[in-house]
């Protein structure tokens, strides 16, 4: 098939740490299922470097260099925040009103770095990223995966 696909913060903090807060166990198993599922019909998974950066921001120092080895290994591919995204960033920044610009310069990098790759989607639980790609790029919620089919025993007779 192929593609690009682009990783919010909370899908990569789910779907890779296993880690949530709350009532989001639901999100961990749904975001599980969403890198095996693109993994399986070779869609790649971009992580915007500032999404590493808050992943790493996260560990501690001693497990940083293997945690962003590991996010550089399939089916991720870390995006560096280069020159097309930076004019993508400006353009972003163009379309928005003051108060969303200075709130939300993170969220304005990782949509800009989507859009830089060329990604066809973000997949994102933040309303803010939802806003800032308003008409530039679909914002994606986590898919429910199918429901599994349980294998009941036989009956002997």
């Amino acid at each position: 098939m192929g593609g690009l696909v682009c990783f919010d913060t909370n899908i990569c903090i789910w779907g890779f740490n296993g880690q949530c807060s709350g009532n989001q166990e639901d999100n961990v198993v749904k975001a599980k299922f969403l890198i095996d599922y693109l993994s399986n019909i070779n869609i790649d998974i971009v992580v915007p470097a500032v999404v590493l950066a808050e992943l790493l921001a996260r560990v501690g120092r001693s497990e940083q260099i293997a945690f962003a080895a590991r996010m550089n290994a399939d089916p991720f591919d870390v995006r560096p925040f280069d020159t097309l995204a930076a004019v993508e960033y400006a353009r972003l920044a163009a379309k928005l009103p003051e108060e969303t610009r200075e709130k939300s310069k993170v969220d304005r990098m990782i949509v800009a770095t989507a859009l830089a790759v060329k990604a066809e989607a973000i997949y994102s639980h933040d309303p803010h990223i939802k806003i800032i790609a308003n008409q530039f790029i679909e914002v994606r919620l986590l898919p429910t995966p199918p429901p599994h089919q349980l294998l009941l025993p036989t009956l002997k007779k």
